[in-house]
């Protein structure tokens, strides 16, 4: 009776070994599936604001204003420079940037960092130069990321200038993703984090991450005795700067769905106890009863 008892508590012991790696699997593969979710609602939020900003650069670079001015002084005119203030004025936000042909920024509104310097051969300014149309595009400005929509003031194959409209990607778009998903979000440029949400996560989870070389995906890391699956999602690609996306999620979070299914994989051992118990106790009962009965007594 105790060897098939130990056999059978053995066996169900092994069992809920089994099935709590597989649990664990599975809670892990949830993460993933949560972290790449939250990445691409954050690149089709980004996207959506691209092509806005490329809709508008491309209707405001067709302001006979623009043409005229650029036509009779050039991109360095004052008179450019005023077009280009007031337009600023108008969004009321983000940035403009007027870009003579070669890609020299010759004016600019919201974007100090940007005054008087050459963007040729930069991907936005690449992209703009092939498109035969207004482009969208990303880029840093300081420890910004920002969307661009970026329009040829004239025929593209030959423009007089290049119309920038740029937005930064701000604190609400990041809250947004991550009230939405329950994934903890931040970007970063270099190793320096510039956002981040939600703000009870502490911000060491994605600085930990956030300047390394090597890809980290679903990559578990501890602090403070919490465990964190994180991953990190390259923004315009590998670059100087290397804007980023860094995506977090506790583990003790994602596996709270789980936590009813975790304590059933306890169960057979505890009905093997249960069974044995019972057995034990109805045997004792059943010796008793023999020892108590007549023919059990000496004569």
């Amino acid at each position: 009776m105790s060897v098939m008892v130990a056999v059978a508590l053995g066996l169900a012991a092994v069992w809920s070994v089994v099935a709590l790696r597989i649990l664990s699997s599975a809670v892990a593969h949830r993460t993933g599936d949560q972290l790449a979710q939250a990445a691409a609602m954050f690149d089709a939020l980004r996207t959506r604001a691209a092509d806005e900003l490329r809709l508008h650069s491309r209707a405001t670079a067709g302001d006979p204003r623009l043409a005229a001015a650029l036509a009779a002084g050039g991109p360095d005119s004052a008179a450019v420079a005023d077009l280009v203030t007031e337009l600023a004025a108008r969004r009321g936000t983000g940035l403009v940037v007027l870009l003579a042909p070669d890609g020299r920024v010759v004016t600019q509104a919201g974007a100090d960092e940007l005054r008087g310097l050459d963007i040729a051969g930069t991907r936005p300014f690449d992209r703009a130069q092939r498109a035969t149309d207004a482009a969208s595009a990303g880029w840093v400005v300081g420890d910004r990321i920002v969307d661009l929509g970026i329009a040829p003031v004239g025929p593209a194959a030959a423009p007089a200038a290049y119309l920038v409209f740029g937005e930064e990607v701000g604190l609400p778009a990041v809250t947004l993703v991550a009230d939405r998903t329950g994934v903890a979000i931040a970007c970063a440029v270099g190793d320096t984090i510039t956002l981040a949400a939600p703000g009870d996560v502490p911000r060491q989870i994605f600085a930990s991450v956030a300047g390394r070389d090597e890809p980290v995906d679903g990559q578990r890391i501890e602090l403070r005795g919490e465990s964190y699956v994180v991953s990190v999602y390259e923004l315009y690609g590998p670059g100087q700067l290397r804007p980023r996306l860094i995506l977090a999620q506790s583990l003790a979070h994602a596996g709270a769905t789980f936590t009813a299914v975790r304590w059933m994989t306890y169960g057979p051992v505890l009905l093997v106890l249960l069974a044995a118990l019972t057995a034990l106790t109805a045997r004792r009962r059943m010796l008793s009863a023999a020892a108590g009965s007549p023919r059990a007594r000496p004569a």
